[in-house]
């Protein structure tokens, strides 16, 4: 749906540039023309397509400047699949309660650098190698007797299963995160991991995203 707003949008930008150049060339205004208007005071027709045409404009402006925002290119097209297609179901997760050392222990494990911490099922913030050191060993507490609940960031992002891949994967780009949990409600359902999305993607635009992650 969102897509066909876009273009139809584009079009009345380009209609609307196309006019102006011809009214700059001396030639006549093509909406005025065709809302029954030539020159002078525009009625009310006419002034009601201007105004369409002009909101189209700044549309597509906010388009175009929120996907420079969260991927540093313009807004690019839907692939059509979605988060669901390419998470991994079921990720490894650690408690509040679990040691650091015992978590460190399932990082390495996994292979990963970060980790989701759940309560019930239920997501309360993701624990990294980098909270490890920063806030363990640099601050010289014991691995062994500090919870993870008391390091892991709590201030994360996250996606919905429903949600489309390329939405997330400019949320990635954006906060520079390799793994992004995926969550219903509050409850984990799955990981969208960047090693996923890079085994799926196909050499293009989705392929490009990926790299801007790893920078």
């Amino acid at each position: 749906m969102l897509g066909n707003v876009d273009r139809a949008m584009r079009a009345l930008l380009i209609v609307g540039g196309l006019n102006w150049l011809m009214v700059a060339a001396g030639k006549f205004d093509l909406v005025a023309v065709l809302t029954g208007r030539r020159f002078g005071n525009p009625g009310i027709a006419t002034r009601t397509v201007y105004g369409v045409i002009g909101g189209s404009a700044l549309y597509t402006l906010s388009r175009w400047i929120q996907g420079e925002a969260f991927s540093g290119q313009g807004a690019t097209r839907s692939t059509g699949r979605q988060v669901r297609d390419v998470m991994t179901s079921n990720p490894r997760t650690t408690e509040a309660t679990t040691s650091v050392a015992d978590a460190a222990r399932l990082l390495r494990e996994e292979d990963v650098g970060a980790l989701p911490v759940v309560e019930e099922g239920r997501l309360i913030g993701m624990l990294t190698d980098r909270d490890i050191v920063v806030r363990v060993l640099a601050e010289g507490k014991d691995p062994q007797s500090t919870p993870v609940g008391e390091i892991a960031s709590r201030e994360i992002e996250s996606a919905a299963p429903e949600q489309e891949l390329d939405q997330a994967l400019r949320l990635m780009a954006h906060r520079q995160v390799r793994r992004l949990p995926v969550v219903e409600g509050e409850r984990l359902v799955g990981i969208l991991a960047q090693a996923d999305v890079a085994e799926t993607a196909p050499a293009d635009r989705t392929g490009e995203m990926v790299e801007r992650i790893s920078r």
